[in-house]
């Protein structure tokens, strides 16, 4: 299963989990299974992942595009791509290269590359801090306000930067634990609370709200394969 949040496709405004996640890598990838619904989420800007002062994604409504960010000293980074369709579960891999400004994130949706713009050019050097890390919402000016208006499955994180081939195996199924060592994995089952970590790494994420929703059904890597072999031969 997975959880929907927000006040359409979840319990409320304040919903989220709060992972005890609180370091991050320099160079580093997100894996996350998302269902987005059709409201604007919280303030025009929900998050599908959000870590205060350092990173986050969120779809804003203004431009109906994702954006992913991440914090500098001097200027923050921040890259879009064009937003997936509603009511169906989408798979987005996001890698980033911290290591230099010059360095652009790149984002796979469903298995593939896909084009992002750049409206805000990272400068100074990166920022890290020790707060948590959040799913389906952010905390801004004493409140949980940036809600996801969706659901969300089978989120994880790497020290390393995946590639073309990990976004395409990730597509068809294959466990985030069977790729490199994951930092942390959250399948979002939805029974629990808190979230369980399935990379054997203990680290948990407390549930607030929230309702339980139906997990993405993957294509088996047999039927790609087979899929695969009709259009390249």
């Amino acid at each position: 299963m997975a959880r929907g949040f927000g006040t359409v496709l979840g319990s409320a405004s304040t919903d989220r989990i709060v992972t005890t996640v609180t370091a991050t890598n320099v160079a580093t990838s997100y894996s996350l299974w998302l269902n987005r619904g059709s409201g604007a989420g919280g303030a025009a800007a929900g998050r599908l992942w959000d870590k205060d002062g350092e990173l986050g994604i969120y779809w804003w409504t203004n431009n109906n595009r994702i954006h992913f960010f991440r914090t500098w000293s001097s200027a923050v980074g921040e890259w879009n791509i064009a937003l997936p369709s509603t009511g169906v579960w989408h798979h987005l891999l996001v890698t980033y290269n911290g290591g230099s400004v010059d360095n652009d994130p790149i984002f796979y949706l469903d298995g593939s590359a896909v084009a992002a713009t750049e409206n805000g050019t990272p400068s100074g050097t990166i920022v890290t801090n020790s707060n948590p890390l959040y799913l389906g919402n952010a905390y801004y000016s004493g409140a949980y306000s940036r809600v996801f208006d969706g659901s969300l499955a089978e989120f994880a994180i790497w020290n390393s930067i995946l590639t073309a081939a990990n976004a395409r195996s990730l597509i068809d199924g294959v466990l985030p634990t069977a790729i490199g060592s994951p930092v942390c994995y959250f399948p979002i089952p939805g029974d629990s609370n808190p979230e369980p970590d399935s990379s054997g790494n203990g680290y948990t994420g407390t549930v607030t709200g929230t309702l339980k929703t139906t997990h993405p059904t993957f294509p088996t890597p047999l039927t790609r394969s087979l899929t695969e072999s009709l259009i390249y031969g």
